[in-house]
């Protein structure tokens, strides 16, 4: 298939949230970008349990986070921020209309565990033990990927059915439950269409 022939489909929604902050630094609103898209692989796929795979859906979550005294309209901290909304938000609930519920907490622990399903980098055995067994910080100067190599060597699971860790990126199917869970957070903090 070539690329003039590839369909993806993307919805993007936007969450915004705000909280009291008065101190210099200190993190007032969050822009959270959910974005589902369903993509028709340009080059053959696999899946993390090493079957073809064409198409799929896949999860990014992107943040901006703004703090007080930032320059007029420049986010702080933008891109993969998880751990600081986390950190400044985790006490925000919502509840939408239809009372969906939802709270911040929950999101971040899905941002963390499905962003960029399509690009795994290990089978689901390597997955597994390195979840079991995370690499140690800090990850300088060795980075995450040297010593997760290290760890699942030791286990013997470094190649895992003639795959290689991080040969090529494997993609990790979205769960149907994930994304009715993430429409109905998305709809408890009044996300709009992007």
């Amino acid at each position: 298939m070539d690329e003039s022939n590839r369909s993806d489909e993307k919805i993007t929604r936007t969450i915004t949230l705000v909280r009291a902050a008065a101190q210099r630094g200190e993190p007032f609103k969050a822009v959270i970008k959910v974005t589902i898209r369903r993509c028709d692989g340009v080059s053959p796929h696999l899946d993390i349990d090493l079957a073809p795979c064409g198409r799929y859906t896949e999860l990014s979550i992107v943040g901006e986070v703004y703090c007080v005294g930032d320059r007029r309209g420049d986010p702080s901290s933008c891109g993969q921020c998880v751990d600081l909304v986390r950190e400044a938000f985790s006490g925000h609930e919502g509840e939408g209309l239809n009372g969906e519920r939802g709270s911040v907490t929950e999101l971040c622990d899905l941002w963390d565990r499905w962003h960029l399903n399509g690009m795994r980098a290990g089978t689901r055995a390597q997955a597994e033990h390195l979840r079991e067994h995370p690499p140690a910080e800090p990850f300088y100067p060795v980075g995450h990927y040297e010593k997760a190599m290290e760890i699942l060597k030791a286990a013997d699971l470094y190649t895992d059915r003639g795959y290689k860790y991080g040969q090529s990126w494997l993609v990790e199917l979205l769960p149907d439950d994930v994304l009715k869970r993430l429409g109905e957070i998305c709809r408890a903090f009044g996300a709009k269409e992007s």
